[in-house]
């Protein structure tokens, strides 16, 4: 039987390296609140694109190569190894730039095309990092990229498809056309301060908060006498897709996450100690995710906890961002309580060995990856 290790992890957010600097406030684009990279981790940014001749491309590409180039320190690029990292938005940023220079002049430069395909993303990383005997895809599966990226992973390494995998989802989408999709949406924070992203708030107000970031994982496939006390496994994954009221509507019993977190839990015999929540902010994903917590947990369910009052909603990158922040739990960290009033209040357990990560997005789709620490 193979088992699927999960070697490192990394993240970068608002919150930093690794929710190094979670109390870094929100910034302002056209009077909304956004979550950018902090200022301190952005001139190690740049030094890095120049470093990698990587500059033409777009941010969401410079956000996870320069993870990606932290991850793997020059090892396994001789190893067979997927590379399968991920967007929602795409290239969002470079798009808009080049369309708006088309409007003017008619006219584009011929990189544009390259550099706004969105399997640039890994085709790059890959080229950065020089690997022999990789495959390098990509995918967009709205706000479940990341983590599907990871189900993807699951499938290759067990079927003995490669030894390696680097995976995640990047979203460096802070853009005015992006913004004006929130406000359409009608989804957008109104409220006003430092904490402006309310997961779970109590008077049930939308709180959406957009925000760049990146979160990769190297996964590995092992036997079961490799692995060793204190190595962090995938036991299961569950996936889901359901027909979705709208095109922007959601199930209000969160219908596609229950059937991804019964999937994820089949042949487990335990239930996990913390849920890392999708929840980013809205009345009706949050209230839809709860409802499906409590419908599969019905009786004491486990803790609950969503990082985005931290972080912000970073698409594609979110799911990867519970990622790095469950391996920190596993280790000893205790994530920040909420600096206001929820339905959902968290109380961190006094033991954790098992943590479930939900994803879900546009489409009716969601994941629910459980993780277990031997």
């Amino acid at each position: 039987m193979k088992f699927i290790r999960i070697l490192k992890s990394q993240s970068i957010s608002k919150a930093g390296l690794d929710f190094s600097t979670p109390k870094n406030p929100f910034e302002s684009m056209n009077e909304i609140p956004i979550g950018r990279i902090p200022q301190e981790l952005e001139s190690s940014i740049q030094e890095f694109i120049k470093e990698k001749s990587i500059h033409r491309s777009d941010r969401m590409v410079h956000l996870s190569a320069y993870l990606a180039n932290d991850l793997m320190h020059n090892s396994y690029a001789h190893e067979p190894i997927l590379i399968n990292i991920g967007s929602s938005r795409g290239a969002t940023e470079s798009w808009e730039r080049f369309y708006k220079d088309y409007a003017k002049t008619g006219k584009l430069r011929p990189t544009s095309s390259p550099l706004t395909t969105q399997a640039h993303i890994s085709s790059a990383i890959a080229s950065m990092l020089e690997t022999d005997y990789s495959f390098a895809i990509d995918h967009s599966l709205t706000c479940s990229t990341g983590s599907a990226a990871l189900v993807n992973a699951v499938a290759w390494l067990k079927s003995g498809m490669s030894i390696y995998a680097l995976i995640g989802g990047s979203e460096a989408s802070n853009t005015d056309f992006t913004l004006a999709q929130i406000n359409a949406l009608g989804i957008g924070s109104k409220y006003k301060g430092r904490y402006p992203c309310r997961p779970f708030n109590e008077e049930m107000e939308n709180s959406f908060v957009l925000a760049e970031g990146a979160g990769l994982a190297l996964l590995e496939s092992c036997n079961e006498q490799n692995l060793q006390v204190g190595d962090i496994i995938v036991e299961n994954i569950g996936y889901a897709q359901t027909a979705p009221p709208s095109l922007t509507g959601i199930d209000p019993e969160g219908l596609p996450l229950h059937k991804a977190m019964k999937m994820a839990l089949e042949n487990t015999g335990s239930k996990p100690d913390l849920i890392l929540a999708h929840a980013p902010g809205t009345v009706k994903g949050d209230q839809a995710e709860f409802n499906a917590i409590q419908s599969v947990f019905t009786e004491n369910p486990p803790a609950i906890y969503s990082s985005k009052w931290i972080t912000g909603h970073t698409y594609a990158a979110s799911g990867m961002l519970n990622l790095s922040l469950a391996m920190k739990i596993f280790n000893g960290f205790i994530p920040a309580d909420y600096p206001y009033e929820t339905y959902a209040p968290f109380v961190h357990p006094e033991k954790i060995s098992s943590i479930m990560i939900n994803s879900t997005g546009f489409g009716g789709n969601a994941v629910s990856i459980l993780l277990k620490k031997i």
